[in-house]
Parts: structure tokens; sequence; C-alpha cells
């Protein structure tokens, strides 16, 4: 399948107990155990939840009602072992959760509004992002929109964020797709949230599902339609 896709879901504070224990019948049990370590119920719904979805974007794309054998690459990314399946990357803040699966390597990074921007100043920005913000209208949604680029820039790379992450500048770039060092980045604007992707695909899809819809697509998968 050419392009990459992307499916968001947010709203994962309103699944019942029951829900969510549902989903996390269709996931591995290594999965589950990862969502059980939260301490917090929306860090364990959300780690839920972005299963889920890796597994709807791998049943659309492939056909398959089962998520293949996951490693962990530099820093922790994870991979499939089998490379039939692409690659793909989940993020999520708040009540939101993403999923991006392409043929080729992928990084997507979703974010809430930024409370406080300034905290971001010294360890994140450059000083055109820095003019940007303090000029915007909005600069917790604009610092949300700079700091999921260059999440979703450093989870492509591998590389993690560190003292370069301040040389990547996304001040120029206004419009929702663009390409930069190579690469091409898409952002969406959703409410009070914010999603990158970057991956060296240029096409790709997006969906943003209520949570309600989770339910039904629960039903599609176990019931094989």
């Amino acid at each position: 399948m050419n392009g990459a896709s992307i499916l968001c879901a947010d709203g994962t504070d309103t699944l019942s107990e029951e829900q969510i224990s549902n989903i996390s019948r269709l996931l591995s049990e290594k999965r589950r155990r990862k969502a059980e370590s939260y301490l917090r119920r929306t860090d364990r719904n959300n780690c839920i939840v972005a299963g889920f979805l890796l597994l709807i974007v791998l049943y659309e794309r492939y056909g398959v009602r089962y998520i293949p054998p996951v490693c962990e690459g530099i820093r922790g990314k994870p991979y499939f072992s089998d490379a039939d399946f692409g690659y793909f990357n989940i993020s999520h803040s708040g009540c939101s959760v993403c999923c991006a699966a392409a043929e080729t390597c992928i990084g997507v990074d979703i974010q809430t509004k930024v409370s406080s921007p300034e905290s971001l100043f010294s360890i994140a920005m450059s000083q055109n992002e820095i003019a940007e913000i303090c000029a915007s209208s909005d600069p917790m949604m604009l610092s949300a929109v700079y700091w999921s680029r260059k999440e979703a820039y450093t989870k492509y790379l591998s590389s993690g964020i560190d003292e370069k992450i301040k040389q990547y500048d996304f001040s120029a770039f206004k419009e929702p797709c663009f390409s930069y060092r190579g690469l091409h980045f898409f952002t969406e604007l959703n409410g009070d949230t914010a999603l990158a992707c970057c991956s060296a695909e240029k096409e790709y899809t997006l969906k943003w599902m209520h949570i309600t819809e989770l339910t039904e697509r629960y039903q599609t998968l176990l019931s094989g339609n």
C-alpha cells in the first residue's frame, strides 16, 4: 500500500472499564502488561487504545487481525520483526492517541496545547520559533505545533530529544504540508491538539475517530467482517 496511514482517536478518558477490557482482549499480553504498569487511568486507556489503533491500521492495510511481534530498536523505537508489515509509530497526549504506519520509516507525535510555552524556550525552540510564539495570538497552540513537529522528526530519526532539537527550525512553515531536510511533514490541528507526521511518503490518509467508533471497530474485527 502506497502512502502513510494515520489514525487518531480522542476522548480516551470516556471509555468504560468494560470497553477497555473488551478492546484489550484483542491485544498482546505484552501490551496489556504495559498498560497495567501505568498508575493513571488515562495513561492505561491511552496505552490500550494505541495498541488497538495499530491493530485497526494493520487490518486496513494488510487485512490481518493481529499485531506481529514488535521489537525495540535505537532509543526504544518499536518496529515489526517482520519487515513485510512496514513501519509504525504511536503517540498520545492528554486524552488523544494517534498511530501512523507506512512502508518506509515514519515518526508521529500528538500534543495538546502547551500550558507554559516559556518552559520550552531554553530546551527546544530556536530563536525564530520563540519570536513566532511570542507574537502569536495562540502561543500555547503554536508551541504544541512546533513541539509535535520536532518530536515526529526525532522519532523518525530515532535520535531522541537532545541539544540538537533547538537546531530544527520549523518557524518558516505556515502550511500544513511541507518538506524539510528531504522529508515530508504533515500537521493537523484538532481542537486543542496538534498532530505532526514525518515520513519519506508524500501521500497519506488521515482519520480522526471519536472514541465511540472504537467499539464499532472492535465488533468488526471480532466478527471478521
